[in-house]
C-alpha cells in the first residue's frame, strides 16, 4: 500500500460524519467534531496495522496524524473525550499526546530562549508533560509504538536531553530499524547550535551507515548536515562557502525527492527564492 491507501482508508469516513463539517475541515477533523470516536479509532487503526506490516511508510503514519496539530476549542475537547472514553485505544492517546506536545511548541515559537518570556516556557513545560504522559501511555498498547517515541524524542531534543534523545532514538531504532524520521530528528540535536559538532553529525551518518540505513537515508542525514554547514557559514560571512553547502543540500534533497526539502530544510529552502538558486530547486 502507499498514499493511496491513506486517502482512501480516511477520506471515505466522511460519508459517516453527521452534521455540516466546518469549511476546508480535513476527514479526521469532520469524525472529531461530530464525535463519531468509532469510526475514526477504526480509520487510525487501520492505518497503524498497516504500518506495522510495513505497507505504509512512516512518513505517512506521521502525516496521518497532522490533522491533529491545530484544532479549535470544540474538537480539543471532543480529543480529550475520546481519550477519556478509550483507554486502551493507541491512537486515541496518541492524537491526544501530539496535541499536547504541538501546543506546548507553539507556545514556545521559534524566538531564541533568551529571548521568549518566561511564561511561554512555562506553558511548553505544562503542555510537554501532558503531551509525555499520553504518549508514554500510549506505549503499551500497540506492537509498534514508532510515532510515540518519535514525538517523545523531539521533546527531548527540545529539552536539550541528549541522554533521553540518545536512548529514545535507540526505542525507535529498535521498532524500526531502517527508520529516517528518528534518524533525521536526532541528527538536528547534533547540530553545533545545539551543543553538537559537525564531527559528531559526521559521526552519526557513518553509524547509521553501519548499522544498514540505506542511500536514501544516509543522504537525508548528509543533507541536513550541509544545511547546517551552509547556515553558520552564512553566519561568519563566507558567501561562496555558504552557497556551496547550500547547493550540496539542495542537490540532495532533489535526489531523495518527496516532501523532504519541505520537512527538513527550511533555510535551504529559503535560498530557493534567490535566483541563483533556482536550478537547485525545480
Amino acid at each position: 500500500m502507499n498514499s493511496t491507501f491513506l486517502r482512501a482508508g480516511l477520506l471515505f469516513l466522511i460519508a459517516f460524519c453527521f452534521g455540516r463539517a466546518v469549511a476546508d475541515e480535513s476527514p479526521v477533523q469532520s469524525l472529531l467534531r461530530n464525535k463519531n470516536f468509532s469510526e475514526l479509532d477504526a480509520a487510525l487503526t487501520r492505518v497503524q496495522i498497516q504500518f506495522e506490516s510495513r505497507t505504509l511508510s512512516e512518513t505517512e503514519l506521521r502525516n496521518a496524524y497532522r490533522p491533529f496539530y491545530t484544532l479549535d476549542a470544540e474538537t480539543e475537547a471532543n480529543l480529550a473525550d475520546w481519550a477519556n472514553l478509550s483507554p486502551s485505544s493507541y491512537v486515541a492517546h496518541l492524537a491526544l499526546g501530539i496535541n499536547f506536545k504541538r501546543k506546548g511548541t507553539a507556545a514556545r515559537g521559534n524566538d531564541y530562549i533568551s529571548n521568549t518570556p518566561k511564561q511561554n516556557i512555562d506553558e511548553m513545560v505544562r503542555y510537554f508533560a501532558q503531551a509525555r504522559a499520553e504518549l508514554e501511555k500510549s506505549l503499551p498498547l500497540t506492537k509498534v509504538p514508532y510515532l510515540s517515541v518519535w514525538h517523545l524524542l523531539d521533546m527531548a531534543n527540545i529539552h536539550g536531553d541528549k541522554v533521553e534523545s540518545l536512548r529514545l532514538l535507540l526505542v525507535a531504532n529498535k521498532l524500526l530499524p531502517d527508520n529516517r524520521l528518528a534518524r533525521n530528528r536526532y541528527m538536528q540535536s547534533l547540530k553545533p547550535r545545539w551543543g553538537g559538532s559537525i564531527p559528531d553529525m559526521e559521526q552519526f551518518i557513518e553509524t547509521s551507515r553501519r548499522e544498514g540505513l540505506d542511500q536514501d537515508g544516509i543522504m537525508q542525514l548528509e543533507a541536513i548536515m550541509q544545511e547546517d554547514l551552509g547556515l553558520s557559514t552564512l553566519e561568519t560571512g563566507d558567501l561562496p562557502l555558504s552557497r556551496e553547502h547550500f547547493i550540496k543540500a539542495l542537490e540532495l534533497a532533489k535526489k531523495i525527492g518527496g516532501t523532504f526539502l519541505q520537512d527538513w530544510l527550511s533555510a535551504a529552502r529559503y535560498q530557493c527564492t534567490r535566483p541563483e538558486f533556482s536550478a537547485y530547486c525545480d
